[in-house]
């Protein structure tokens, strides 16, 4: 059970760190690429509706709610900002990894079917196509 709440809390952070970043990708490039932009601001805003499930099933299995969305929120931002001076393309392939690691770790989880009672495994359904899209951001927006 332990290495369950783990695993949530995780996902948790990792989701709110999203939710920072995309942000303030999207406020970096709202003048010069607004449509990049938009994408930024929807992925921002479904990382959050993540977190929130993530926390949302840690109550329901634990009793209490996982907190600290603010702070990785910030901490996300601050990753962003320190990759301002890359160019868009380095943000965005290491963007893409970043999601494509998460889309394999979340593939790898369903068919574990680790925490099914917790409503992780749900949690993990609902999210996977949002994470597959963000993962082809960059082959979307530079092809090969």
């Amino acid at each position: 059970m332990d290495a369950l709440k783990k695993a949530i809390a995780k996902s948790f952070r990792m989701e709110m760190i999203g939710t920072g970043v995309y942000r303030s990708l999207a406020a970096q490039y709202r003048q010069s690429q607004p449509k990049l932009s938009g994408k930024f601001t929807a992925y921002a805003g479904q990382e959050y509706r993540h977190g929130r499930l993530f926390d949302r099933c840690h109550q329901k299995a634990f009793g209490k709610s996982i907190g600290g969305g603010l702070f990785w929120r910030f901490m996300g931002s601050g990753m962003a900002l320190m990759m301002r001076v890359l160019p868009l393309k380095a943000k965005m392939k290491k963007l893409s990894h970043v999601e494509a690691q998460a889309v394999a770790d979340i593939e790898k989880a369903l068919t574990g079917g680790e925490g099914a009672d917790s409503g992780l495994v749900q949690v993990l359904r609902t999210i996977l196509p949002d994470e597959k899209a963000h993962a082809a951001l960059y082959r979307q927006w530079f092809p090969a």
